[in-house]
């Protein structure tokens, strides 16, 4: 993991690259729940019964596994470009991404959420997000 201090200026810098990188984790993750559907639905029809059911060939149910061992190495990718960036992903789901940054002397996460135009929180290392205080 690359450890950079960010100053708030530089976290702003960053946030468009931020952004693009948590949209394509979330189109990443919605991809992934939708192969993991179809995945799952195939594993019942080869598992059921029946002579009168089409069951699908075992290239493709390969094929949806390979498809979904790709899209897994995508998030991984993904996932490894916050530590690249010297930044920690928190939660993909509501955006939260930290910067680490010196704050009096002190190691402090400057806290960005998604939405939120720039970054404008800051909390101790062991507060987590709960403990988010305005500049």
């Amino acid at each position: 993991m690359k450890t950079k201090l960010y100053t708030i200026e530089e976290a702003n810098q960053m946030l468009p690259a931020i952004e693009s990188l948590i949209q394509t984790l979330s189109d990443i993750k919605l991809d992934i729940n939708k192969h993991q559907a179809e995945i799952d639905v195939l594993e019942l029809i080869q598992e059921g019964s029946g002579a009168k059911r089409v069951k699908p060939s075992s290239a493709y149910f390969e094929k949806k596994l390979e498809e979904m061992q790709l899209l897994f190495d995508q998030f991984k990718q993904n996932i490894h470009r916050f530590s690249e960036l010297g930044c920690e992903l928190k939660d993909l789901d509501q955006g939260l991404v930290d910067f680490y940054s010196l704050k009096d002397d002190m190691l402090v996460y400057l806290c960005w959420k998604r939405g939120e135009k720039k970054v404008s929180h800051w909390h101790e290392i062991e507060a987590g997000f709960t403990g988010r205080k305005s500049f």
